[in-house]
């Protein structure tokens, strides 16, 4: 969960908290942007942008983060398959298949880690995607 804060509401005192807040809004800017323009699994949003949100006492609190602010890898995958079939007799058939799944294989990385605090914050560390796989048979029919 992130619980992040606002900067704009804190700096009169003094603290450093930065906005997730979307900059659709004319009331809202970001302080800092979490979104890259080029995202890499070690780097997958600007963790710069989020910290605890904590009252002025020390206490910690809820922040301001929405929901959805932060999104994945899209999925991408293309399957393909060839099938021959080849009549030996009026009763007996032989059918060659070959199937082959994950054909330009794409890595889909699995969401980023977003545990505040953790040394992999803002990092994706595994793939949701399966390799390229082929795979051939042979059928006989009668």
């Amino acid at each position: 969960m992130l619980i992040v804060e606002r900067r704009q509401e804190h700096e009169e005192l003094g603290k450093l908290l930065r906005s997730p807040v979307a900059p659709s809004s004319s009331l809202h800017t970001w302080s800092v942007d979490p979104r890259l323009d080029t995202r890499t699994a070690d780097r997958w949003f600007n963790t710069s942008a989020f910290v605890i949100a904590r009252n002025p006492d020390g206490t910690y609190r809820f922040g301001n983060a929405g929901r959805g602010i932060l999104n994945g890898d899209g999925l991408f995958n293309l399957d393909a398959g060839l099938m021959k079939n080849f009549r030996i007799t009026e009763r007996f058939g032989l059918q060659f298949r070959w199937e082959t799944f994950n054909v330009t294989n794409t890595p889909t990385l699995a969401d980023p880690n977003v545990s505040l605090g953790n040394p992999d914050f803002g990092k994706s560390r595994t793939t949701v995607s399966t390799a390229r796989q082929l795979q051939f048979a042979l059928r006989l029919s009668f």
